[in-house]
């Protein structure tokens, strides 16, 4: 009987004990240096004007650019639509000819061109997540420009349950944001879940 009362006041003890020292614990993590956040080497760097954009039709930010041989293919996004024009490069402008319209895309970060059968496409950000303001984009699409067109990125043929792009196939987690990208011989994707 005395064994299972000193057992009992042992467990009360551990019980109000294991809060302390965890949160002693996570207080003294806090306040360590971030490691892994300091550059192993750090460079001077500076970047240099390489056109300058002329005649967008959206006073909105640019998200992604990409230099072609004779065009420049810019991405804008306006709420979950995407504008993606064509400006004419020369010298150092590059002048807007057309665009096309895709709804629903997210964020309009990820624009790669990579050639396929003898026909250009790029992979483009598609499916717009609504539950955040940042309309982080699902999934990736194949999309082939066409000037004057608006489309629905459920016309396009895309990369869809990315959360389970693994060698196992098992579920990494629930989607935030993904993005890819690469040319004709090599495809990337960067897939990010709610859990990390």
């Amino acid at each position: 009987m005395l064994q299972v009362q000193a057992l009992d006041l042992l467990k009360k003890q551990l019980k109000m004990f294991t809060p302390v020292v965890l949160a002693i614990l996570v207080f003294g993590m806090s306040v360590l240096p971030a490691f892994a956040a300091t550059p192993g080497k750090t460079v001077n760097a500076s970047a240099t004007l390489a056109y300058n954009l002329k005649g967008l039709n959206h006073n909105v930010a640019v998200q992604k650019a990409y230099i072609a041989d004779k065009y420049l293919y810019v991405t804008q996004r306006s709420g979950g639509t995407c504008y993606l024009s064509r400006l004419l490069i020369k010298g150092n402008d590059a002048t807007y000819v057309d665009e096309m319209t895709v709804t629903n895309t997210g964020h309009c970060q990820t624009l790669d061109m990579y050639t396929y059968n003898g026909i250009n496409y790029f992979y483009f950000s598609s499916k717009a997540d609504p539950s955040t303001t940042n309309y982080w984009s699902l999934q990736v699409a194949r999309l082939t420009y066409a000037a004057g067109t608006t489309v629905d990125y459920t016309a396009l043929h895309r990369f869809t349950y990315m959360n389970y792009a693994n060698k196992t196939g098992a579920r990494l987690g629930e989607t935030y944001r993904v993005d890819g990208g690469g040319n004709s011989k090599y495809t990337v994707f960067r897939i990010q879940t709610k859990e990390g």
